[in-house]
């Protein structure tokens, strides 16, 4: 019990290192790798590696190649998708090697387990666990549980932030649209038919004549766009004027905008 409790302590040290609420998981991984010997996978339901870590007792010639891509072996992707259960130590002795284009493992007796993350009831991502010639025992399967649900509530922080991010983006949006008369609103979405990308060069006294205003009101368009942070812009003299955007939501508020104003170019 004391060896497991000490473990425990390994894994929480990676909580206590950090300055902020951000749990490092690169160091988790290096923690429960270093612990249980075993390479650490975590992944996303497509298969795309985020996180992982493989200790030199188990690192060969082939190693890198496998995480070249990012993406999961097909094998394992199969079983995590095919079950929402913990899948603990299954044996393989004569183990397929998970880098592409090598069709055996330099190691036999190869054990993994696979563990799905859930968040709010729906699998979102798991980690796999790889180790050769010891089965994993009890102890370090409540271990890599533990640690599941560390991997679990930073998984539910990033995503919490991820949509107060997209709020804010919506937000300083619907201001920045506000903020424009109907003439600008026009000038906005001829400046934004002109971009085929979110970075582009154009000449504004061209995108003035097609949108049929003066060149005040573009430039007053694009200060009040910049201010609100939606864009970016910078003056390259004769060759026009670059502009990239920088959030998302404001290419298709414009459009929406025009729309509902029964206006088009």
């Amino acid at each position: 019990m004391s060896e497991v409790i000490n473990k425990l302590k390994c894994l929480n040290s990676v909580l206590k290192k950090s300055s902020t609420n951000f749990i490092p998981l690169d160091e988790l991984c290096m923690q429960l790798g270093d612990i249980l010997s075993s390479n650490i996978y975590l992944f996303n339901n497509d298969g795309n590696i985020f996180s992982y870590y493989a200790p030199l007792s188990s690192q060969c010639i082939h190693n890198k190649d496998s995480l070249v891509n990012y993406t999961m072996p097909d094998i394992y992707m199969d079983i995590f998708r095919n079950t929402d259960n913990v899948i603990h130590n299954s044996f393989e002795n004569k183990p397929k090697c998970t880098c592409p284009g090598v069709t055996k493992c330099i190691y036999k007796n190869r054990y993994f387990s696979l563990v799905p993350i859930f968040c709010n009831f729906i699998k979102i991502s798991g980690i796999l666990l790889i180790r050769y010639e010891k089965a994993f025992d009890v102890n370090e399967e409540f271990l890599y549980d533990y640690a599941s649900v560390i991997i679990s509530l930073e998984l539910m922080r990033q995503q919490q932030k991820q949509i107060e991010a997209e709020a804010i983006e919506k937000t300083y949006t619907n201001l920045a649209l506000k903020s424009l008369s109907f003439s600008e609103l026009t000038a906005a979405a001829a400046i934004i038919e002109n971009m085929h990308e979110d970075e582009a060069t154009i000449i504004l006294n061209k995108v003035s004549a097609s949108a049929y205003v003066t060149r005040s009101i573009i430039s007053s368009t694009i200060k009040k766009l910049e201010s609100a942070g939606t864009i970016e812009t910078k003056c390259l003299g004769v060759k026009g004027t670059y502009i990239k955007i920088l959030n998302k939501y404001i290419r298709s508020a414009i459009i929406e905008k025009i729309k509902d104003n029964d206006y088009s170019l």
